[in-house]
């Protein structure tokens, strides 16, 4: 069956987050997350604790809005 050629190409867009300072929040992540740490799995771990990190931000400024 030859492949079907179609446009896969979806567009992702950065949530928009009224009333944060970036800075800050990179600067907490920064903080937070040593990327120089020695890791395992290529780096995975590193970004699971930084995605750790972003989420339960997100969790914070989404329960402080409602």
């Amino acid at each position: 069956m030859p492949l079907e050629e179609s446009n896969n190409n979806d567009d992702v867009f950065p949530a928009l987050l009224s009333n944060v300072n970036t800075d800050e929040r990179t600067a907490d992540l920064t903080n937070a997350v040593d990327s120089l740490q020695e890791y395992s799995c290529f780096g995975i771990d590193i970004y699971a604790q930084a995605l750790e990190i972003v989420v339960q931000k997100l969790e914070q400024y989404n329960s402080r809005r409602e």
